[in-house]
């Protein structure tokens, strides 16, 4: 199974982050749901033989592969068996995607038990700021919470949002923080 560049079964794309928790691999996507795209949703591999993993599931619009949209960024919250996507406005030039405007956004997928191979869509957290890449920090002292560090490069306010997703099962994320990096003159 090819999953970058050009395969028969999947089209031309182009793969994106890539995140695993147990025998699946969740694999993000840098163009958007064109019509000229074939699969443009987040691919979920099953990697259980390593040797010949095989696509098992497509999470598809509205959850993830919507026009003007790349689900880029990719992490698990193993502890709590959530799938964490960060999708964004998708660059014509470079990505081969259409000139449409896709709000920033997280969303959170429950993949335990059985749901891995078919995650599902736990909800949908729109940021303040519009971020480029995060890291996902688990509190080593409480598993039950995990703060996001978002970049939000280009933003006239902040470099960096911080999210307290410790809930995200039961209530909406929370930003809890902004910070401004200090600029020489």
């Amino acid at each position: 199974m090819v999953l970058v560049g050009h395969d028969p079964l999947y089209g031309r794309g182009m793969n994106a982050a890539l995140a695993i928790a147990g025998r699946y691999a969740y694999v993000g996507s840098r163009t958007d749901g064109a019509k000229r795209h074939q699969h443009p949703g987040i691919l979920v591999v099953d990697i259980g033989n390593p040797a010949k993993p095989r696509v098992v599931h497509e999470i598809g619009p509205p959850a993830a592969g919507n026009r003007g949209e790349t689900a880029r960024e990719l992490r698990v919250w193993p502890r709590q068996d959530v799938l964490v996507v960060l999708s964004f406005d998708c660059d014509p030039p470079s990505h081969d995607c259409d000139d449409y405007a896709a709000a920033p956004a997280l969303r959170f997928f429950d993949i335990r038990g059985e749901r891995a191979s078919a995650p599902v869509l736990i909800r949908t957290f729109f940021p303040s700021l519009a971020p480029h890449e995060f890291f996902l920090w688990q509190d080593p002292e409480r598993p039950d919470r995990a703060l996001l560090y978002l970049s939000t490069p280009g933003t006239s306010r902040e470099d960096m949002l911080v999210v307290d997703i410790s809930g995200v099962r039961s209530t909406p994320p929370i930003e809890a923080a902004t910070w401004r990096a200090p600029h020489d003159p």
